[in-house]
């Protein structure tokens, strides 16, 4: 019995050395770090354009930016603000991108080695998001578990910042057609193959001074 108490001593002991095991899907323990607040999250984007596709074609845009403010210290998901310009559509250029109040909330759930994958969630107080495609406007409303989502810590210290890159299926779009010459692939049909690419970089500051420290996850 003894025996076998120290061999089980030391399996607990290495498991902690390796870190905490991969939590079940549908679990939510891994939270985001900030070292002081008040802190406002900005983000931008980290490596290319994001790009959203649909039935009608691509939506990319070359200037991404995203803000909010964390409620705590540590907190198990991060609600921020998406500013979306110099955006191109099905062949045009200068495509407007109405957020229309809409956020985007993003969690961690897993990891999966030195990174974290989680989802994100869509929530529109009133208009859904709004691309306004000549031809055609594309919608985005509210929606939930949008993923695959990988979160990535990087630097060290104060310097700590956090990686979002995206790889999305299943986003729920609709199309409806406008103007003298409508364009649409599927007019007012709520189609859910939309998909999401890109990659943003968080970093936690000071407000008003803005002067950068940690922000992580785990």
């Amino acid at each position: 019995m003894i025996r076998y108490l120290k061999v089980l001593g030391l399996v607990v002991a290495f498991t902690c050395a390796l870190g905490a095991p991969v939590p079940e899907a549908g679990a939510t323990p891994f939270q985001f770090h900030t070292e002081t607040i008040p802190s406002k999250i900005t983000g931008k984007q980290h490596s290319g354009n994001e790009v959203i596709g649909t039935n009608g074609g691509n939506i990319s845009c070359s200037e991404v930016t995203q803000e909010g403010d964390a409620s705590g210290t540590t907190t198990v998901s991060v609600t921020l603000t998406a500013t979306y310009s110099e955006c191109t559509a099905f062949g045009f250029m200068k495509v407007p991108f109405n957020m229309n109040e809409c956020h985007i909330t993003f969690t961690a759930i897993t990891r999966e080695g030195t990174a974290y994958e989680g989802k994100k969630d869509i929530a529109c107080l009133t208009k859904p998001i709004e691309i306004l495609v000549p031809g055609c406007t594309v919608t985005i409303g509210s929606q939930n578990n949008l993923g695959k989502i990988t979160y990535t810590n990087i630097g060290s210290g104060s310097t700590r910042e956090v990686t979002i890159d995206s790889a999305i299926n299943g986003i729920k779009y609709v199309e409806h057609n406008s103007g003298l010459f409508p364009t649409c692939a599927s007019n007012e049909i709520e189609t859910s193959n939309g998909t999401a690419t890109g990659s943003m970089l968080l970093t936690a500051e000071l407000p008003l001074i803005k002067t950068h420290h940690a922000f992580f996850v785990g």
